[in-house]
């Protein structure tokens, strides 16, 4: 039983779930993928429809362009320029699907079964983008929006790094400016557990390439004689971090700010579940680091991995040869005080010491993004404790996430807002792997979350 408050947006949701869900879906069936440039134009169309969507509810909306990527800025401000405005982030685009083979279902033909929806983009952030907007469309039907103000931006390139609409931001300031940044992109340990993220770690990702021949060479006879692209890119990359997995280049950690007292206190006075981890996720092992917690490990301290790496032949059956290229593609994961555009040259300085003379490798920099951190006592950290409170009927908790949204802290200081990151995916919910999915549960308690966020801004003027 829903409490008093939420009783009439939860009687809409519930009249019009059908609808709801149909209108999700087709935003799901766009294959909106930043990352693949023959999905411009899909991404493209992804964008028309929230565009058209957000008009019909009564909204101001543009789709800006950028250097990359064009973004939806949508805005009400008929509460006046002395009300406060809250600015609220999401991005229409996605992760790839590879690999295909993996997916019970075709990763853009959403399908729920027991109580899942599945498709790619279904919980990031597709599904939290689409319960922020069935939100703000039954506010808008149900309620006066006149003591506060409400901006919307929507991005096309977070997945690859937030690169359009970062370079976007100088020039659009006075467009973004706001009291309070809800970036709804943020996730929870549970159905159950409600929780607000007051920091997330910035992000430098990077392609490496190693060349070591025009062609691949026979390995009988060149092996002994020819460096192997393969293993001098391994070398490289295992040269990064110690046996126990800290991460050796120069000065590295110059610049990391060991956690407060009172931050220890809030975050570290748990650790997270071993055992439950290894029967959500099938971890086989560990990784934090000596002396820290695994949440403290995964959430306030920098991080180096390894996401893809490529090289010589891996079909079926055998092929001796010595590859003439091998490429990976690797992230960092910063925290505060850390410079995303120094680790890139920390590491290029690091690759030019140990890749052997007359190699030819390549580093390409993708989109970075800076860590972003949250006031304790901010006003909005309070109304969002006190929304998902009500709703979940449980005390919401506070964390922090290992994950990025490469522009939020862009954002945060173009917006002049006080921020901070709220959602209700859950960490089960494979998102960028195959099989992604959200909850039913998860899009309904979502919407009545923001919905109740608004109802107290509404009222506390």
């Amino acid at each position: 039983m829903v409490k008093k408050e939420l009783e009439p947006f939860a009687k809409w949701f519930d009249e019009r779930k059908s609808e709801i869900m149909d209108n999700y879906f087709k935003y799901l069936r766009f294959p909106s993928i930043s990352t693949h440039p023959d999905r411009v134009q899909d991404s493209l169309e992804c964008a028309q429809f929230l565009i058209e969507y957000i008009k019909k509810m009564g909204l101001e909306v543009d789709l800006i362009e950028t250097s990359k990527e064009p973004f939806i800025f949508a805005q009400n401000l008929k509460a006046g320029p002395d009300k406060p405005t809250l600015l609220l982030y999401h991005h229409y685009d996605v992760q790839p699907v590879d690999p295909l083979e993996l997916w019970d279902s075709a990763p853009f033909e959403p399908e729920i079964r027991d109580g899942k929806i599945f498709a790619r983009g279904a919980s990031d952030n597709k599904g939290q983008g689409f319960y922020t907007l069935t939100a703000i469309d039954a506010f808008l039907q149900l309620k006066q929006m006149s003591n506060f103000n409400l901006k919307l931006v929507i991005e096309g390139g977070e997945e690859c790094g937030s690169e359009g609409l970062s370079s976007a931001l100088p020039s659009h300031r006075d467009l973004f400016k706001a009291d309070y940044l809800l970036i709804v992109d943020s996730n929870m340990e549970d159905l159950s557990t409600p929780q607000i993220c007051l920091g997330m770690k910035g992000i430098a990702c990077f392609d490496l390439e190693v060349i070591t021949s025009d062609s691949d060479l026979h390995s009988g006879e060149w092996g002994g004689i020819s460096a192997n692209s393969i293993k001098v890119l391994i070398k490289a990359l295992s040269s990064v971090t110690d046996d126990e997995g800290g991460i050796i280049i120069d000065d590295f950690y110059n610049d990391v700010v060991d956690p407060t007292p009172d931050e220890k206190k809030i975050f570290f006075s748990r650790d997270l579940d071993e055992v439950k981890l290894k029967k959500q996720h099938g971890i086989r092992a560990f990784a934090k680091e000596p002396g820290r917690s695994l949440i403290e490990s995964g959430w306030m301290r920098p991080t180096f991995e390894i996401n893809g790496i490529t090289g010589g032949y891996s079909g079926d059956g055998f092929k001796t040869v010595i590859a003439a290229k091998a490429s990976a593609k690797i992230s960092f994961r910063t925290v505060a005080n850390q410079d995303p555009k120094r680790i890139e040259l920390m590491f290029h300085d690091h690759l030019e010491k140990v890749i052997p003379k007359g190699v030819e490798w390549n580093l390409h920099a993708h989109g970075a993004g800076r860590y972003m951190k949250s006031d304790l006592d901010c006003l909005i950290v309070e109304i969002c404790k006190q929304a998902y409170s009500d709703v979940f009927e449980k005390e919401c908790q506070l964390r922090m996430i290992g994950g990025s949204v490469p522009v939020a802290a862009d954002i945060a200081d173009a917006s002049g807002a006080k921020g901070i990151a709220i959602g209700t995916a859950i960490s089960d919910n494979q998102i960028h792997a195959p099989n992604e999915f959200f909850y039913y549960e998860s899009f309904e308690k979502g919407f009545l979350t923001i919905t109740r966020i608004f109802d107290i801004l509404e009222n506390s003027q």
